[in-house]
């Protein structure tokens, strides 16, 4: 299921996971700097790909809630985001303005996710439940199939952390492991292109140094992370090197 190209994948679940962290509000003399993005760029460079840019015009709503992430070079590439109500809200992407992949996603009584359902254009019906801890922390996620009326659980994915709260592994059933590694000198507010979280969010995190994936006890990929800062030390570039010499540039501006 997971490859090393299914970069906004792991940086959504790296921001989800990471619940339990620092909060800049409450630090004394420290400005609390808007983190809602204008633009938002990814440039990838490897051999499958070659070499592929693209430019989204992100914009949100009157609660700052981010809506979508529109394709700067042809309108009908887009995500979209939309808040049905205080417990559901729907994500969806287009590709020429046809939807490609359909996500339903429930929020819990504590305003976390609590559950999504997917379907896409070649009808494939797939879910999700996450489980928490009294922190807050996403401890457990089921994956599930679809299909003749009936849900199959696919794989069962446990969560650990450090004392800073930073996701440390995600292990699955399906002999998949997940590790990361951290920045662990300073932590920063992340850009906010992932939904339904708005831009008034003070939370500050640890950035992800390097990201291994183990499957059968076997690395079978990595990538390393650098990045950049701008003037009010919000990240303006995010650049990640895989170990099969594949190169992605993430480029932000701020409004």
């Amino acid at each position: 299921m997971k490859t090393l190209l299914t970069f906004f994948a792991i940086a959504f679940m790296a921001a989800l996971l990471a619940s339990c962290q620092k909060d800049i509000s409450k630090q004394a003399g420290v400005p609390v700097v808007n983190s809602k993005v204008k633009t938002y760029t990814e440039e990838v460079t490897s051999a499958s790909v070659g070499h592929v840019v693209n430019t989204y015009n992100v914009l949100y709503d009157g609660s700052n809630r981010l809506t979508s992430l529109i394709s700067a070079t042809n309108a009908g590439d887009k995500f979209m985001y939309n808040y049905v109500s205080a417990n559901k809200y729907t994500f969806d992407i287009f590709s020429s303005n046809m939807v490609t992949i359909h996500e339903d996603l429930y929020i819990n009584g504590s305003a976390f996710l609590d559950s999504t359902f997917q379907y896409n254009d070649t009808k494939d019906s797939t879910g999700e439940k996450y489980i928490y801890n009294g922190t807050n922390q996403v401890t457990t996620m089921k994956e599930y199939d679809y299909g003749d009326g009936s849900s199959t659980l696919t794989n069962t994915i446990s969560y650990k952390y450090n004392t800073d709260g930073d996701l440390l592994t995600a292990t699955g059933s399906d002999f998949n492991v997940d590790n990361y590694e951290y920045y662990t000198d300073s932590s920063y507010v992340t850009p906010l292109i992932i939904g339904p979280l708005n831009s008034n969010s003070t939370k500050k995190f640890h950035l992800i140094k390097k990201y291994t994936l183990i499957s059968n006890n076997t690395v079978v990929g990595s990538a390393m992370y650098t990045y950049t800062f701008d003037s009010s030390n919000r990240i303006s570039t995010e650049k990640q090197i895989l170990n099969d010499g594949s190169i992605v540039l993430k480029t932000y501006t701020y409004f």
